[in-house]
C-alpha cells in the first residue's frame, strides 16, 4: 500500500517537470492543467513545444543573418563600385 510518505507532492512534480523540459512553473501548470494533470502529456507537450520553440528561433535567427549578409554585401559593393 502507498504511505503519505511515497505519494508526491506538487512542488517535487512542479520541479521534476522543469528540470526536465526547461519550462517555467506558469507553463508547467497550465499545461498541466489542459491535460487534467496527466504528468507524462504535460511532459510530452512541454518537450514537444520546446523543440518547436527552438526550431522557430532557430530558423528565424538564420534568416536575421543571412539578412544582414546580403545587407553587408550590397553596402561593400557600392563602395567598391
Amino acid at each position: 500500500m502507498v504511505g503519505a510518505k511515497d505519494k508526491p507532492n506538487a512542488g517535487s512534480i512542479m520541479k521534476t517537470i522543469r528540470e526536465a523540459t526547461g519550462a517555467s512553473d506558469q507553463d508547467i501548470q497550465l499545461v498541466l492543467k489542459e491535460c487534467n494533470n496527466d504528468v507524462n502529456e504535460a511532459v510530452a507537450r512541454l518537450i514537444d513545444s520546446t523543440f518547436l520553440l527552438d526550431w522557430f528561433f532557430e530558423l528565424a535567427n538564420s534568416r536575421r543573418i543571412s539578412r544582414r549578409r546580403a545587407a553587408i554585401a550590397r553596402r561593400c559593393s557600392v563602395h567598391t563600385s
